[in-house]
């Protein structure tokens, strides 16, 4: 459901990390954390004025220090978990549910 970014994700997909997923249709954003067979909301669907709708390009960004892990849409703050489930050393990535379709572009993962 949704379409973003994984980060702090087991290699093994979808058994340990997050996910920060945005509705571009119902301008909504969602964190998951990710466990055999399961997603476990983190923050659930909220509203956001940050989200562009349609096919409007969306930024999004997890900004990672120490436990805590910022999330942006568009340069703007929507939330802000703590670490508590990512895997070490773990990997980012792109996600796209329900057969939305969608484009990335630019990934880009700094340290």
């Amino acid at each position: 459901l949704g379409y973003g970014l994984i980060f702090l994700s087991n290699p093994k997909p979808l058994t340990q990390g997050y996910a920060f997923l945005i509705n571009t249709k119902d301008k909504k954003y969602r964190v998951v954390r990710h466990e055999p067979q399961d997603e476990i909301d983190v923050v659930k669907w909220t509203n956001s004025a940050a989200i562009k709708s349609g096919s409007a390009e969306n930024v999004l960004t997890a900004d990672h220090k120490g436990d805590q892990i910022d999330l942006y849409v568009n340069d703007q703050k929507v939330t802000t978990i703590r670490n508590v489930h990512g895997y070490q050393g773990g990997v980012a990535g792109i996600y796209s549910g329900d057969a939305a379709r969608i484009a990335f572009k630019n990934l880009e993962i700094r340290r």
